[in-house]
């Protein structure tokens, strides 16, 4: 087999030259680029090109292969929409005319990246010029077109990549790949490895993300900018999950990949603070996400999200009251629908119970802590109806149907405080 291969000084380029002079079906591998490898090998040949746009000089030198690996690509940090353009689809396409007009039978794989876009209608603008790439290839004469859509890549064998800002994400999600097999609510001391680089480094990297916004306010230390870059990978997780446009089945390894990253630096914060003192900003970002999980109504996640949240503030409040409401979701009709059919009654009706009791047991410790939380006593109360134990639902109620409570949370303190009064 002979194959051409595109972007082989890239990080992923560098593991597919790798591979192909290793396989001993592949005889020859041409590799075309601006820079040279640096390696040597009696299978390899290196063709130096400048104009990416236009590979009629090398027609001849493009004739009589089997397989194009397409593993040029860059960053979008930092670039216009029709720069990403030039060389996200215009490079590509150029090269891919060329190969189809004179290799009718060879096969193209293109790496692509995970989140990809092929309506063109989605917020982001690498993920429009991504897709509109795969889908213009796939329609190209080849005997065959494969896209690959990694959403993370372990480089290996002193691989590393040319890009700063995907080094900072190495660094984070280091060691390999079952690094990113995360729980919510887990972390891993690998986020250490960004607490040795300097905020000037960080600074950069995160500066890479925030291109688009004029008047950010500089950051004078490093964890300033750690805390940033939490912010910054919990919101792109956020958003991927709550656009419609995007494709479903990659979102999950976007939004899984950035949560992944905001959880190992939210952890360097925590780990990092004086002892018996609490970071602000770590303690807003657990109940921020509590926050969310539980008004997306998420039952699959925040189980094991929560449980690591009361690991670390057992005593908050608000951490607390989520809790307690996700242990509420859980005993919710349209969650018990769900339960495995062949499940006994006495199994549903000790499922349901624990998950009562575990809430009884969260928002009195809430009120512990905040005896003037008010949602917190409303919630307990409505418990203490399911769990047939009016009179007590009664006591707690009653303390909160007075003319200082928000109106919302009035309306639900007389509503349970009848059904406990008629039960």
């Amino acid at each position: 087999m002979k194959v051409v291969l595109f972007g082989a000084t890239g990080m992923i380029g560098q593991g597919v030259v790798g591979e192909c002079l290793l396989d001993p079906g592949v005889d020859r591998v041409l590799a075309i680029g601006r820079a040279a490898t640096g390696l040597t090998h009696p299978k390899l040949r290196e063709l130096a090109h400048g104009d990416f746009l236009d590979f009629s000089a090398i027609t001849e030198d493009l004739t009589g292969y089997n397989a194009c690996f397409f593993c040029l690509g860059v960053s979008s940090a930092g670039m216009t929409e029709a720069d990403y353009r030039r060389v996200t689809f215009d490079m590509p396409m150029a090269a891919a005319r060329v190969l189809a007009s004179g290799n009718p039978q060879m096969t193209l794989i293109y790496v692509s990246g995970a989140g990809d876009d092929g309506t063109g209608r989605g917020r982001l603008m690498w993920a429009r010029a991504k897709g509109k790439a795969e889908n213009a290839l796939i329609a190209m004469p080849f005997k065959a077109v494969y896209v690959f859509r990694p959403a993370f890549v372990q480089p290996m064998h002193g691989v590393t990549s040319r890009t700063a800002l995907c080094r900072y994400v190495y660094a984070v999600m280091a060691p390999p790949h079952d690094q990113l097999r995360h729980h919510p609510g887990e972390s891993d001391d690998s986020a250490s490895q960004v607490s040795a680089l300097t905020p000037v480094e960080l600074s950069n990297v995160i500066s890479a993300f925030e291109w688009e916004i004029g008047g950010i306010k500089p950051v004078s230390t490093r964890l300033d900018v750690i805390g940033r870059a939490v912010l910054l990978h919990t919101d792109i997780a956020m958003f991927a999950i709550a656009d419609p446009l995007q494709d479903q089945v990659n979102v999950s390894a976007l939004a899984s990949l950035h949560f992944g990253v905001a959880l190992e630096l939210i952890d360097v914060l925590n780990r990092e603070n004086p002892k018996g003192q609490t970071d602000p900003v770590v303690l807003g970002w657990w109940r921020t996400v509590a926050a969310v999980l539980g008004e997306r109504r998420e039952t699959v996640s925040a189980p094991a999200f929560m449980q690591r949240a009361l690991s670390l503030f057992p005593a908050d409040p608000e951490i607390l009251v989520m809790a307690g409401v996700l242990h509420e979701l859980l005993v919710s009709p349209a969650i018990q629908d769900g339960v495995d059919p062949g499940a006994s009654i006495r199994e549903l009706w000790a499922s349901i119970g624990e998950n009562q009791r575990a809430a009884e047991r969260c928002f009195r410790d809430a009120l512990n802590s905040a005896p003037q939380s008010t949602e917190a006593r409303v919630r307990l109360g409505r418990v203490l109806v399911e769990r047939q134990r009016p009179e007590a639902a009664a006591g707690e109620l009653a303390r909160t149907v007075g003319g200082d409570t928000e109106p919302r949370l009035r309306f639900f303190s007389y509503l349970f405080l009848g059904e406990a009064r008629e039960a």
